[in-house]
């Protein structure tokens, strides 16, 4: 059963999640203080792809699908997963669809409000934040690189083998 929005503690979430564990209880507070709790209905649209987006969603509960071009790309169902921050980061249009599943409630973070709050700390942590996604990202793409690199070696190899088979 999906706990009722009430229940959830969004401070437990953050600390929960991996990318926010780092802040402390009093950094997390304050992102609070100026963030929202949005609800969407099922087959709503919580980002339309090619638009600008400033909001980083965090699932407190509910399903979301992520589509490119129409064409369905993934499932987010874990509580703490993260929507929408990359095209926040690039401040580029989105290049994915988020539609919810159904009822859905996303912990909102407004980049530009934080950005346009004056407030130094905040936006450290913001930019934190940004930080270790790119790093994250930019860890799982050369990961990608280094296995399509000994698949390239591994076939090269298996290539001049049939050759000199022939």
């Amino acid at each position: 059963m999906t706990p009722i929005l009430a229940d959830i503690d969004i401070l437990s979430v953050l600390k929960d999640a991996r990318l926010f564990s780092q802040f402390s209880d009093n950094q997390l507070e304050h992102l609070i203080s100026f963030s929202s709790v949005d609800s969407f209905n099922a087959g709503q649209t919580i980002i339309e792809q090619g638009v600008k987006n400033d909001k980083i969603f965090i699932l407190l509960e509910g399903y979301v699908s992520i589509f490119t071009d129409d064409e369905f790309i993934l499932n987010l169902r874990r509580q703490g997963d993260l929507v929408g921050e990359i095209s926040v980061i690039t401040k580029q249009p989105t290049t994915a669809k988020v539609i919810a599943d159904n009822a859905v409630n996303l912990f909102t973070i407004h980049s530009d409000n934080i950005n346009q709050s004056g407030q130094i700390e905040l936006k450290s942590t913001l930019y934190k934040l940004f930080l270790d996604i790119l790093t994250e990202k930019l860890t799982m793409t050369t990961k990608q690189v280094i296995g399509y690199q000994a698949t390239t070696e591994e076939l090269i190899v298996k290539r001049q083998e049939l050759v000199m088979e022939s």
